[in-house]
Order: structure tokens, then sequence, then C-alpha cells
């Protein structure tokens, strides 16, 4: 929904899904011109798998993009922006590594003193 927080105006609807789909409203990121948002469409229970639709303010239909939308995290779609053009789409993989790494032999022997 979009409600008008000033000058009055009746709440809109943007997106509706039918059971079992359901929206992952974690977040819905604003275009980067304001004129719609991002959203992710779950398309079955337990959100196995999804879609990322953009959807317009204005007097445009929504239209799924052409993203595969189960390679972003869950967790990672507050996170989704995308580039001012609207072609280019950038996330947090949610991919970090920790390692610990052993050096051995790397310094110069030490001469003894006398």
């Amino acid at each position: 929904m979009l409600i008008p927080v000033e000058g009055g105006g009746e709440p809109r609807e943007l997106l509706r899904v039918s059971e079992p789909q359901w929206i992952n409203n974690t977040a819905m990121p604003w275009t980067p011109d304001g004129r719609a948002v991002l959203v992710r469409k779950m398309l079955v229970e337990g959100g196995a798998q999804s879609e990322l639709w953009l959807v317009p303010i204005a007097d445009a239909p929504p239209r799924k993009l052409d993203f595969d939308a189960n390679r972003v995290p869950p967790y990672a779609q507050g996170k989704i922006r995308l580039h001012p053009d609207g072609r280019q789409l950038a996330y947090d993989s949610g991919q970090s590594k920790q390692e610990v790494w052993v050096l051995e032999n790397f310094l110069p022997a030490l001469k003894a003193s006398r």
C-alpha cells in the first residue's frame, strides 16, 4: 500500500499476491529516483523460491526483474540497491570468511650473539 502522509488522499494498493505467495516485507527499498520500490515476492511457503519486482508508485504496472532473487540471502533484502540507471543491482552476498594463517620459516635465521 502507498499511503500519502500530507495533503490527504486515499491509500493505494501497489501490488497484491495470492497464497501461497507472500511479500518479504523485511524491507522494500525505494529506487534512487523515488518512483518505485523493490519488492521480493516469495513464491512458496517457507521462501524457498522468490522473484524481485519493480513496483512503480505511478500509473505503471509492476514488473518482474530478470534477476535470480534466490541468490540474495533473506537477511540482505534491505541491502539491495538499484543503480540510478535502473540496469544494475548491488546487494550483500552474505558470504564472509574468517581464516587463521600460520606462517613458518619466513624470517631470516638469527645469528648467535657473543
